[in-house]
């Protein structure tokens, strides 16, 4: 926290005099001790099969390198990256309008024609059904919050502003509910719903919702659950809260964090709980090393196991910004069972003592409720994105992209993740009481 807080006054700076030389167009050029956790719970014994073995390697490095830029997968199995904090010419800081595609079968990027509209860094993404991609909020040039809406047409590649929110937000949340409409939260107590509207000129319109969060969330994390609803978790908060689209209400879970937290990450898992990892305390800045369950339908919280470094890093007894990317989505008899977290940054809460950016990698098996350390990644990544990456012949791959590097420098190294050993398919005892077995799996 204390190399961010710094992070962002320099940014403030920088680019307020950044304003009085703006650059013409807005693209980079890439330049040559935590709370104690409670014991895991164990669901089976680890020897009963062999642990997961992965391998990172190199991967072409981010055309244009930037840091807390936003990456989403396209239904054609290639990945978009959009926006991001730069610097032009290795000097002047910038607000990226750029878009980047990653494609998986040459293992190339390619910088898009057409760029955003609104260069911005810390924002949200989110594909739609319809294969195209919402683009919300984050930071401006001017290091503002942003308002506007951009919708990138996968078929043509090209941006257009369609909407602006009602309130502009840094690290906003969308979440796809049941009838395609967006839940967006973050940067206070509203939030607000995007959805098409063919009353509009641009075909979409966005509402405030007369409800609001019962706390403020930045920087949280928001999973959309089994049955619809959407789960926020902290955020400069020590509280989790349901949206209920039915209703469109919040109400709050009876279990509480035990610290106001934020950057946490979540992700919904096969059984219909909710894997929660890390963050850091908002008082004192400590990051944490705990892993939470919290379960939907019996509103319980319960503690998981422990956050561990890989071997090569020895200063994680705590991590805030890990990335949780599901090894398996394209697979019905392994989806959200296996989980890898890596990066993030190492917090010891003492201004004397910076941010320590993390390479440790690890799969949290979800049907045996363990972490199976995978890592160290090649380089340590923090504010990066990872995303996984369609396998239809081939063991699972995940792509970590960019980011800040050990001197927390930006970087334009990527790397790739590729699952060596095989993990079993789920059993009959570990497979959720509403999903048929495997065997009826197309």
């Amino acid at each position: 926290m204390f190399a961010r807080t710094l992070r962002i006054a320099a940014l403030t700076l920088a680019m307020t005099l950044a304003q009085t030389h703006p650059p013409c167009h807005a693209q980079t050029v890439a330049p040559a001790a935590s709370a104690q956790p409670a014991a895991a719970d164990q669901r089976a014994d680890p020897q009963q099969e062999p642990a997961a073995r992965g391998n990172f390697t190199a991967a072409s490095p981010l055309p244009g390198v930037t840091v807390a830029h936003a990456a989403v997968r396209l239904l054609d199995g290639k990945v978009l990256v959009t926006g991001g904090f730069g610097q032009l010419f290795g000097l002047v800081p910038l607000a990226v309008t750029m878009n980047r595609l990653f494609d998986p079968d040459t293992g190339q990027w390619r910088v898009l024609p057409h760029s955003l509209k609104t260069g911005r860094l810390e924002h949200a993404m989110l594909l739609l059904p319809d294969g195209n991609v919402l683009i919300a909020g984050g930071r401006g040039q001017d290091n503002k919050p942003v308002a506007t809406l951009e919708l990138f047409h996968s078929g043509f590649q090209t941006c257009r502003t369609i909407a602006r929110m009602n309130t502009a937000r840094i690290a906003p949340r969308l979440n796809l509910l049941p009838d395609n409409s967006v839940l967006i939260t973050g940067a206070g107590r509203s939030a607000e719903i995007f959805q098409p509207d063919p009353r509009s000129d641009t075909g979409y319109s966005v509402r405030t919702l007369d409800a609001r969060c019962h706390a403020r969330h930045d920087h949280h994390a928001a999973v959309s659950l089994a049955d619809g609803r959407v789960l926020l978790v902290g955020g400069a908060s020590d509280k989790l809260e349901i949206f209920d689209p039915a209703s469109q209400s919040f109400s709050l879970c009876k279990p509480r964090l035990p610290h106001v937290l934020d950057d946490q990450a979540a992700i919904l898992l096969y059984d219909a709980t909710v894997l929660i990892a890390g963050g850091q305390r908002v008082y004192g800045n400590l990051t944490i090393n705990n892993t939470w369950l919290y379960h939907p339908a019996k509103d319980t919280l319960a503690p998981g196991p422990p956050l561990t470094p890989s071997a090569n890093n020895t200063h994680q007894p705590g991590a805030a910004d890990v990335a949780c990317v599901d090894l398996f989505p394209d697979d019905p008899r392994r989806a959200r069972r296996y989980i890898l977290l890596c990066g993030g940054e190492y917090d010891p809460g003492t201004p004397a003592n910076g941010d320590v950016i993390l390479d440790s990698a690890s799969i949290y098996d979800a049907p045996n409720r363990r972490l199976i350390d995978v890592g160290p990644m090649i380089h340590p990544h923090d504010e990066f994105a990872a995303v996984s990456l369609t396998q239809p012949n081939g063991p699972p791959r995940a792509l970590i992209i960019g980011g800040y590097d050990a001197h927390d420098a930006f970087q334009p190294h990527c790397e790739l993740f590729t699952l060596q050993t095989p993990l079993h398919p789920p059993t009959a005892a570990d497979r959720p009481a509403n999903q048929p077995s495997s065997k009826a799996q197309p």
